[in-house]
Order: C-alpha cells, then structure tokens, then sequence
C-alpha cells in the first residue's frame, strides 16, 4: 500500500544548505517558529525543501523545538 498523497498545503521552504538523500537538515528561527506555531505541524509531519542547487526534497519532522527544527529528507521530488 503506498504512502497518501501529499496535501497542497504542504509547507515548501527555500534552505541554503546542500540538500541529499537522507540528510539531517536543521531548520533555525523563523523556519522552526512557522512550521511549530503558524502551521502547527510536529514530528512525522511532511515539508518540502530545496536549495538551488539539487531540486525539491521532501522531508519529515524529526523534533525540536521552536528556535530549531530537524528535518531528516527522504525523496528527491523533482531535480533543479
């Protein structure tokens, strides 16, 4: 049985970070702020990322708090 689908809503942040294949990628303030108080998403919630230089990645919420947010990335979605 494969994954739902992801909601448009899913939050997409730019991050100036290289992006790869199950890489950690922490997320300070305001990122964390927004995706923990704006958004109200948590850990195993979905965001996608992406930093110009690899494409869009999705990501999932691994815990944190609101000055910072781990996000660990497990799917390209689409290449720069």
């Amino acid at each position: 049985m494969s994954e739902p689908a992801l909601p448009k809503s899913t939050p997409r942040l730019f991050v100036d970070t290289p992006l790869s294949d199950g890489a950690h990628v922490v997320l300070p303030a305001p990122a964390s702020h927004y995706l923990g108080s704006v958004m109200r998403l948590g850990e195993g919630d979905a965001v996608k990322l992406f930093d110009d230089r690899s494409g869009e990645w999705l990501g999932r919420i691994e815990g944190g708090t609101l000055k910072a947010l781990g996000v660990r990335l497990v799917e390209r979605m689409r290449v720069r």
